[in-house]
């Protein structure tokens, strides 16, 4: 349960708005956090932020370089998500969490903590994007459209800290537009519901194992329609999908990115002893 009561008034609340930079589109196929930026609020002004790059200790996508305008020259020498993640936690506790698009960064920051051992933790959780969908209709929910639907505006978009700024500033108008001495249940029931944070990902000890020492594996594999193969992967990474735990690796002859569901491997081994 959250410590923060549905009935606190708006007024009376501290949010912290939080936005990131990837690496990619999905961290159950390993991409990785390589910016982060949050602001948080207190009594209507901005009393503390974070904005720092993020070593994803692998190379960006050219999509993603090309929104972000993020290099891998720029995030080289970064610090790694573990070097700033007390300073993150110590940021947004006893606040109100606030993105555009939870899902994405949820997954995100969820699959960052677990790797070190870590978590969210249970703090209620506002998607300007939901509100906006369930409470109003615009033509896009996108963050650009909707902030400048509301002539919100910043000279940098796609940024960390820049678009925390704007969903928090989005916050505001969208609560404008629906009233008054607003509590915390009120704007949960603006967007249509609770936001659950993610479970972590389980991994059995021995797949950790693997996955530590990039093990060459050999596996039994059951596809989506039920037929078998074996699968060749040398293990890079896990990461977890709604609901279920991937393994990462490259494999097949062209040595490319694979991504194997856990609960469909029916025989996993090292292929040096097979």
């Amino acid at each position: 349960m959250s410590l923060l009561a549905e009935d606190t008034p708006v007024r009376e609340l501290s949010f912290c708005a939080i936005d990131l930079e990837t690496t990619g589109l999905f961290y159950y196929s390993g991409d990785r956090l390589c910016e982060l930026g949050a602001v948080r609020v207190s009594s209507g002004q901005f009393t503390d932020y974070i904005k720092t790059f993020v070593n994803p200790g692998r190379l960006l996508t050219r999509d993603s370089s090309a929104v972000s305008g993020i290099t891998d020259d720029m995030i080289k020498n970064a610090p790694r998500f573990a070097e700033v993640a007390e300073r993150f936690l110590n940021l947004i506790k006893g606040s109100v969490l606030v993105f555009h698009n939870a899902g994405f960064d949820m997954g995100f920051l969820n699959s960052e903590l677990g790797r070190i051992g870590l978590h969210l933790p249970n703090l209620p959780i506002l998607d300007t994007r939901m509100i906006a969908r369930h409470s109003f209709k615009f033509d896009n929910y996108r963050l650009g459209f909707l902030t400048k639907t509301f002539g919100i505006t910043h000279s940098v978009r796609h940024r960390a800290i820049t678009d925390a700024i704007l969903t928090y500033r989005l916050l505001l108008a969208l609560k404008g537009e629906l009233g008054d001495d607003l509590t915390l249940g009120d704007l949960i029931k603006a967007q249509g519901k609770r936001i659950e944070i993610p479970p972590l990902p389980i991994l059995p000890a021995d797949l950790k194992e693997f996955v530590e020492k990039g093990t060459h594996l050999r596996v039994r594999y059951r596809s989506k329609k039920g037929k078998t193969s074996l699968k060749y992967l040398q293990v890079a990474d896990w990461g977890e999908y709604k609901g279920h735990t991937y393994l990462i690796g490259n494999g097949g002859p062209r040595s490319e990115e694979t991504a194997l569901r856990l609960d469909r491997v029916i025989d996993i081994r090292p292929a040096s002893t097979v």
